[in-house]
């Protein structure tokens, strides 16, 4: 089929050459053998078969809903690649149990200047896992941590004597993945080890310093799954975000801002900035919605966060951080789109970890 709809010239040559008898030269005579039906039932297989082919490509190419134009030029030039995405999530398949569906989840965290190992050659970071429990009925979950230690990812690679500090974890085209805000390197986390897979390099990536990979005030980077890099500008303001996740099924943008002020930046007074502000934004962001979760604890702030599958995107499990005149923790909550709380904070460790994903 032609890219106008009509049919292709080799196409017709060959539905032409069908028509004609097959000539056949048996010892002195001629037999001549009218296939037509033979010849139509090949082209009806040979049309079926670029028909299927034409609709696998066109389902191939689907841009998921939401995106925007530029996003969608990212996507579909991945695809005409030959790649196909991979949409499993969770990477572990919950479980129905007698008390509800449990799932896998995992966290890592972002010890800063305490990420660098002892043996001051390489830096690591703490990916701590356990199993969270959903009871739909009554709309409860419980969380409980694997009994072991939390695993000791280490890599090699820092920058300016800082490495390993991992501010968020995502699954992405079936596989694990989680940032460094440091050196600006993208890791696959896999069989308890971090595979470096892309960098990012900070604004507009021309910068010699990593991108803090949840946070920038001007600039955003966006990786396409075959690693291809783009780097957009944005208007500055001072709400930080470190955290935003993508509705499918609502088909809008949720943020949990981490700390917000209406006055100038400062290092120190905005460690006691965090909010308790849910925003949520069509794709276009021209709508937006805020709804307020519980009170406000002026030093912790949400750093991640996921929706928990199942729920049609009705209930988010984040995470929040504090950073306090050098104390850290981390606290983990539960609640509704219409803010009503299903797990209090409560908190993980004195380690600040700043990733949340379903695994």
């Amino acid at each position: 089929m032609s890219a106008n709809g009509g049919m292709n010239p080799l196409l017709k040559e060959w539905g032409a050459s069908f028509k004609a008898p097959t000539v056949y030269r048996v010892s002195n005579g001629t037999l001549r053998i009218q296939v037509q039906l033979m010849s139509l039932i090949a082209f009806a297989g040979l049309f079926a078969l670029i028909l299927c082919v034409y609709y696998s490509h066109s389902t191939y190419n689907h841009v998921p809903a939401g995106f925007g134009p530029y996003e969608s030029n990212i996507y579909l030039k991945s695809l005409g690649k030959g790649l196909m995405y991979n949409n499993t999530y969770p990477l572990t398949p919950p479980v129905q149990t007698a008390q509800g569906i449990q799932y896998r989840i995992g966290i890592i965290s972002d010890l800063d200047t305490n990420s660098k190992a002892p043996d001051n050659k390489s830096w690591l970071s703490y990916f701590k896992k356990g199993y969270l429990l959903w009871n739909p009925t009554f709309d409860q979950i419980s969380i409980i941590w694997d009994s072991e230690k939390p695993t000791v990812l280490k890599s090699g690679y820092g920058l300016n004597g800082r490495g390993m500090e991992l501010s968020e974890l995502v699954v992405f085209d079936g596989k694990l993945l989680t940032v460094d805000d440091r050196t600006g390197i993208v890791y696959i986390v896999e069989n308890n080890m971090v595979i470096p897979w892309v960098v990012l390099m900070d604004g507009n990536g021309q910068s010699p310093k990593g991108t803090y990979l949840h946070i920038n005030v001007m600039f955003s980077s966006v990786v396409s799954f075959d690693s291809d890099l783009y780097h957009l500008r944005l208007s500055s303001g001072y709400m930080i975000h470190e955290s935003g996740v993508w509705s499918e099924y609502h088909q809008r943008w949720f943020f949990l801002p981490r700390r917000s002020s209406h006055f100038k930046y400062d290092e120190v007074t905005d460690e006691r900035m965090a909010t308790n502000v849910l925003l949520s934004t069509d794709s276009n962001f021209t709508n937006v919605m805020v709804t307020y979760i519980g009170e406000v604890i002026p030093t912790h702030g949400y750093s991640s966060f996921k929706f928990l599958p199942g729920t049609k995107d009705r209930v988010i499990v984040a995470l929040k951080s504090e950073e306090d005149k050098g104390r850290t923790a981390t606290y983990i909550t539960a609640f509704t789109l219409a803010g009503t709380i299903l797990v209090p904070e409560t908190k993980i460790a004195d380690y600040k970890y700043e990733g949340l994903e379903f695994i």
